[in-house]
C-alpha cells in the first residue's frame, strides 16, 4: 500500500475560515511542531469530513489521531509548546488546551 503525504492542514478550508485567527494560529503551530518532530498523525473530525466528504459543520476542537506508541511523545511535545495536557481516557483520549482552544 502506498501512503501519500499531504500538507499538514489545507489552508482556506471553510471550517477553518470560521475560526478566530488565534485558534487558526494555535492549530497550525501545533501541527507544524508535530510534523517537524516526526510524529505521524491523522486529522479527523470536522476537518476530515470537509476535506473528504464536503460536509461542513462547526467545530470546537481539532481531532488528531496518533499511534498509541506516540501518545506520550505527542502530549509531551504539546506541553513543551505551552499547552496544558491531560490523558482524559488513557486507552483512547488525550487533550491539549491553549486557553479556550484544544486539540
Amino acid at each position: 500500500m502506498q501512503i501519500t503525504t499531504v500538507s499538514v492542514m489545507p489552508l482556506g478550508s471553510r471550517v477553518e475560515d470560521a475560526l478566530a485567527p488565534v485558534t487558526q494560529d494555535f492549530y497550525h503551530r501545533m501541527l507544524e511542531a508535530a510534523h517537524a518532530a516526526g510524529i505521524e498523525f491523522l486529522v479527523g473530525g470536522t476537518y476530515a469530513l470537509e476535506h473528504y466528504a464536503g460536509i461542513i459543520r462547526p467545530s470546537k476542537d481539532l481531532d488528531l489521531f496518533v499511534r498509541p506508541s506516540d501518545c506520550d511523545r505527542m502530549l509531551g511535545l504539546l506541553a513543551s509548546r505551552g499547552c496544558r495536557v491531560e490523558l482524559t481516557f488513557p486507552h483512547w483520549l488525550g487533550k491539549a488546551f491553549n486557553g479556550e482552544d484544544f486539540i
